[in-house]
C-alpha cells in the first residue's frame, strides 16, 4: 500500500512544452498519465504541474475540462541542476 504521506499526481506524459502544442496535443499530454494512474494503479489524480512551468489559457481550459487542478511551484530549488540548488 502507498505511504500515507506521499501524494502521487501528474506532470505530463512526455514532459513537453505545453504552449507549443495545439489543444488536442495538450489534452493528450495532460490526460495520458491521469488515465494510466487510474487504470494501472487505481489512483485518481487531481493535480497536474505543467512541465517547465509553462502553460497558457488553453492549458488552463484543458486542465479544468479534465477535472484537474493546475499547480506550480512557489520556490525555485534548482532541481535537477545541482549548480542551482538552494543552500
Amino acid at each position: 500500500s502507498p505511504a500515507p504521506f506521499f501524494e502521487v499526481e501528474t506532470h505530463g506524459d512526455r514532459h513537453r512544452h505545453l504552449p507549443r502544442l495545439d489543444v488536442a496535443a495538450q489534452r493528450a499530454e495532460i490526460t495520458a498519465p491521469v488515465t494510466l494512474l487510474a487504470k494501472q494503479y487505481g489512483r485518481q489524480a487531481t493535480l497536474v504541474r505543467a512541465p517547465f512551468g509553462e502553460f497558457d489559457d488553453r492549458t488552463r481550459a484543458v486542465v479544468a475540462d479534465a477535472g484537474l487542478r493546475l499547480v506550480q511551484w512557489s520556490v525555485v530549488s534548482g532541481d535537477p541542476d545541482p549548480a542551482h540548488v538552494l543552500q
